[in-house]
C-alpha cells in the first residue's frame, strides 16, 4: 500500500468535507498511511494516520458566507507565492522524503504537484474545479495579477492525473495532461434518522431544516420570519444559535465540533443555505430537498456551475440573494416540502473510483 500525503485545500469546509469520504475508504486499507495536511478542521481528518495544520492556499478570503474580498484574496496568494511558497515545498519535501511517502493527492493546492515534482513521485489532483480557473474570472479587473494564474496552471500541469468529479459540473480541466472523470463523492450517513432526530430532540410530526453556509460566518438578516415559522424545528450553526436561543423553542444547534455533519444533511427534511460544492454534492447523494441562494456569478465563478447541477439533478428551489436575506424563503417553505419531488439516476460512486485510481499503479 501506499503512503499518501494528502493535501487539502482551507477555503471553507467543503474541500475537506468530501475527502472524508475518500480517506475514510482509503484507510481501510492494511498498511495504508495517510498523512492529511490542510488548514480545515481535525475533525474531517479522523480515519487519516497523522494530520497537520497548515495553509497551503487561500482560495477566497470571505467576509462572511456570501462575500467575498477578492482583491485580499489575490494579494494573500501574491504575497504567499513571493514569500512563503518556496521554503514550504521545500520543508514538504523534506517531510514526504522522511516519511517515504510514495504518492500525493491535492483538493486542489496546486503546491502539491510542485512537491511531487521535486520528488519524483505521482501526484493526482481530484477535484471540479481548479484555483487558476477561479482567479482567471478576475483578471480583467486586476491585471496586475496575471502571473497567480500562469503559475498555478502550471503547477496544476505537472500532475500526473486529475480526478475530475462530474458532480457538481466541472469546467474543462485543460490544464491538466491526464484527466478521468469519476462520480459523485459524498459522505454515507452513520446514523438513522431517527437517531439525529432524537439527538437533536426533534417530534416525529415536525419537518427538520438544516441552516447552511458552508462552514462560513452567517447572521439572519430578517429574524422575525423565522420565529414566526414554529411548526419547523430548525437546526442550525452558533453564528444563528446566538440569535435565536432566547426567541423560541422550535430551535436546536448543531455545535462546530459536531462530529457528522452530513448525517445531519442526509436526513434533514430540507436544506436551507448557501450552495456550495460539497453541500450541493451531498444533498444530491442523499436526496435531500434544497432552498439555496447564490452570490453573482460575476463575484463567485462556481456559480453557474452550481446552479446547472442542482437544476439537472436535485430536487431544489432558487431564491434570489435579496429576497433570500429578507426571509421570504421563509414563506416558500411549507408548499416546497408538500410539493411531488424528483431525483435523476447518476453515479453515485465516486468516492470508491477514486480509491481504485489511487490504489492503482500511477504512472509518472
Amino acid at each position: 500500500m501506499p503512503n499518501i500525503a494528502y493535501y487539502v485545500s482551507s477555503h471553507g469546509f467543503g474541500h475537506a468535507a468530501r475527502q472524508q469520504a475518500v480517506i475514510d475508504l482509503l484507510s481501510q486499507q492494511p498498511d495504508m498511511k495517510i498523512y492529511a495536511r490542510t488548514g480545515a478542521p481535525a475533525k474531517f481528518f479522523a480515519s487519516a494516520t497523522d494530520y497537520h495544520q497548515q495553509r497551503y492556499d487561500i482560495g477566497m478570503i470571505q467576509q462572511d458566507a456570501l462575500t467575498m474580498d477578492i482583491h485580499a484574496s489575490l494579494q494573500w496568494m501574491d504575497d504567499f507565492l513571493k514569500y512563503e511558497e518556496e521554503p514550504l515545498i521545500e520543508a514538504e519535501v523534506t517531510f514526504c522524503k522522511s516519511h517515504q511517502i510514495d504518492l500525493i493527492v491535492s483538493d486542489m493546492p496546486s503546491l502539491a504537484c510542485e512537491v511531487a515534482s521535486c520528488l519524483g513521485i505521482p501526484s493526482v489532483v481530484m477535484t471540479h474545479f481548479t484555483w487558476d480557473w477561479v482567479y482567471a474570472h478576475y483578471m480583467n479587473d486586476f491585471p496586475q495579477y496575471q502571473h497567480i494564474v500562469a503559475h498555478l496552471s502550471e503547477q496544476y500541469h505537472k500532475a500526473t492525473l486529475a480526478l475530475q468529479m462530474q458532480v457538481p459540473y466541472p469546467h474543462a480541466f485543460d490544464m491538466f495532461p491526464n484527466v478521468h472523470p469519476i462520480g459523485l463523492v459524498y459522505n454515507p450517513a452513520k446514523r438513522t434518522r431517527d437517531e439525529i432526530r432524537q439527538l437533536f430532540d426533534v417530534p416525529d410530526e415536525m419537518p427538520m431544516v438544516l441552516l447552511s453556509m458552508g462552514g462560513h460566518h452567517w447572521e439572519v438578516d430578517n429574524i422575525d420570519a423565522l420565529l414566526q415559522m414554529d411548526k419547523v424545528i430548525f437546526l442550525v450553526m452558533p453564528d444563528v444559535w446566538q440569535q435565536v436561543k432566547h426567541r423560541g423553542a422550535h430551535f436546536r444547534e448543531v455545535p462546530m465540533t459536531f462530529d457528522g455533519y452530513h448525517d445531519v444533511i442526509a436526513h434533514a427534511d430540507v436544506l436551507v443555505g448557501k450552495a456550495g460544492g460539497s453541500t450541493v454534492a451531498e444533498i444530491i447523494g442523499h436526496q435531500t430537498l434544497m432552498i439555496y441562494t447564490t452570490q453573482d456569478e460575476s463575484d463567485w465563478r462556481e456559480i453557474g456551475l452550481l446552479r446547472r447541477t442542482l437544476d439537472d439533478h436535485a430536487s431544489s428551489l432558487f431564491v434570489p440573494l435579496e429576497a433570500f436575506l429578507a426571509g421570504d424563503w421563509v414563506t416558500e417553505l411549507p408548499t416546497f416540502i408538500a410539493q411531488n419531488h424528483h431525483w435523476t439516476d447518476i453515479n453515485r460512486n465516486g468516492a470508491h473510483e477514486a480509491v481504485q485510481h489511487l490504489l492503482s499503479p500511477v504512472e509518472h
